[in-house]
């Protein structure tokens, strides 16, 4: 397998285990904001993480993996400008390469870099039920550190995270919330599926399983099943069955050499 692509399939593996940690300590009664954190930064090899919130124009940290976020927080309050912020009032992802060196932010960029040490920022807007956004952020001290593939897996990781935050809110709506992670679950090992298949990057494979699903008027999740119960979009049923028994033999094989990643469960 070339090397590119087995990275992607590392990354596949390593968030179906982030998904399954998740779900695991989630209904166990752990701090899940920061253990969302604490997957994302190890899931988008990022040296922070956190999660902020947009309420009624006040943006707050709520959770993070150390103090830097904070620090980031009060530096964009005194400039009132940031990649945060705009993600968060725009409500849209938001990438930056280079805070040193993006225009979009002259005078946050450059004390960020002085004052923290972060060169990237990757900030994804979840939405939450009273209208209002969230946003789950990774930052590295390095430029350059994200790419459009981590965006698409921030897209996976973060429906996940959206869900875990919904049932926060809602208690009783514990069954939908663990529906949803399964489904999180389920994309993920379908784009491993399409990956191994058809030599793609997470990145291609994404945008296929998106564009098929959008000109078969099937939702994604229900597309994903198809692959992992056929091994493709629209094969005959017997070639289905070899290819697909393949391609989760060989994704089985490598989740379970990926177990140890993430550690043991926090007390």
């Amino acid at each position: 397998m070339p090397s590119a692509l087995d990275q992607n399939w590392q990354t596949i593996e390593e968030f179906a285990d982030a998904a399954r940690v998740l779900q695991e300590h989630s209904v166990q009664g752990v701090h899940t904001p920061e253990l969302i954190c604490d997957l994302a930064a190890k899931l988008l090899r990022a040296d922070h993480a956190s999660i902020a919130s947009d309420h009624h124009g006040r943006i707050t940290t709520i959770a993070a993996t150390s103090g830097v976020p904070a620090m980031v927080d009060m530096i964009r309050d005194q400039e009132q400008e940031g990649p945060i912020l705009d993600a968060l009032r725009g409500g849209v992802t938001v990438r930056v390469d280079d805070l040193g060196r993006d225009p979009r932010w002259a005078r946050l960029g450059p004390r960020l870099v002085a004052e923290t040490d972060i060169r990237s920022l990757l900030s994804y807007i979840m939405p939450v039920d009273d209208g209002g956004h969230a946003s789950l952020n990774v930052f590295a001290a390095r430029p350059h550190a994200f790419t459009s593939e981590h965006e698409s897996l921030m897209t996976l990781f973060g429906a996940t995270a959206t869900a875990t935050v919904r049932a926060l809110r809602r208690q009783d709506d514990v069954d939908n919330f663990k529906a949803a992670l399964r489904t999180s679950r389920h994309i993920g090992v379908a784009l491993g599926i399409i990956m191994t298949t058809r030599q793609l990057s997470l990145d291609a494979a994404w945008d296929l399983l998106v564009r098929e699903s959008q000109n078969r008027n099937i939702k994604v999740a229900a597309l994903s099943e198809t692959v992992i119960d056929t091994g493709a979009f629209d094969t005959p049923l017997g070639e289905c069955r070899q290819r697909a028994a393949v391609a989760r033999r060989t994704s089985k094989g490598r989740l379970e050499d990926s177990r140890t990643m993430l550690g043991p469960p926090r007390a």
